[in-house]
């Protein structure tokens, strides 16, 4: 095993996690996560130094907008923007969450509405774990959100490139999924080659057991 960062360990002073990491078009590995109750990406080379050239020392630092939030993965797009994916909550209210930030760390006010996307899909809790960027530069969320039968219910949701709903995907650009007999959550994202995607997660089964569940969806 190979220790990045002198001991493998990097972060502000506080309650830092990762979640998720990607390698970028140049090699260099991106990370995301929280940090002190702000969204939070790290940037790396490849050797696992930290990259002074995003945020001055590899570390950002993101206002979710409300009183807590959470970024579970990320993305680059083909222009070199960052997308941070996840969710946030406050006085009640539960948003899936996208965060975009220049290639040198910085917010980019382009995507969105100041560098952020955030959509409430249903009245209950809502939680988005993955993210994935097709060949178009899209963005796919998968997730769960709260279903009209009082359950938790799979949840995917497409952005077009600069942060707007996708409305070619579905109904407010998301498409839910309800297998019948309880909680169903979506946990990863995979685009195939034909640009179909597969949504790996588990939902409860007629006797109440949890079971792997595996959809696949059109583009």
């Amino acid at each position: 095993m190979t220790l990045f960062a002198d001991d493998g360990l990097f972060g502000q002073a506080g309650a830092d996690e990762a979640y998720g990491g990607v390698i970028d078009s140049q090699g260099r590995i991106l990370a995301v996560g929280h940090a002190g109750g702000f969204l939070a990406a790290a940037r790396f080379t490849a050797a696992g130094a930290p990259d002074t050239t995003f945020s001055g020392d590899g570390f950002g630092l993101y206002s979710s907008g409300a009183q807590t939030g959470n970024t579970y993965d990320i993305v680059e797009q083909s222009t070199g923007r960052i997308i941070l994916g996840g969710y946030r909550t406050g006085a009640g209210s539960w948003d899936w969450l996208l965060q975009a930030v220049t290639k040198n760390g910085a917010v980019d006010t382009d995507f969105g509405s100041n560098g952020q996307k955030a959509v409430s899909l249903s009245t209950g809790l809502e939680f988005a774990f993955d993210l994935e960027v097709d060949a178009a530069d899209r963005l796919i969320l998968v997730g769960y959100l709260q279903g009209d039968a009082g359950h938790k219910d799979i949840g995917v949701a497409r952005f077009l490139p600069d942060g707007q709903v996708d409305e070619t995907f579905g109904p407010g650009g998301v498409q839910t999924f309800d297998l019948g007999f309880g909680d169903d959550i979506g946990h990863g994202l995979a685009l195939a080659a034909d640009g179909r995607l597969l949504v790996a997660g588990h939902g409860k089964n007629a006797s109440g057991n949890q079971d792997f569940a595996l959809l696949r969806i059109w583009p």
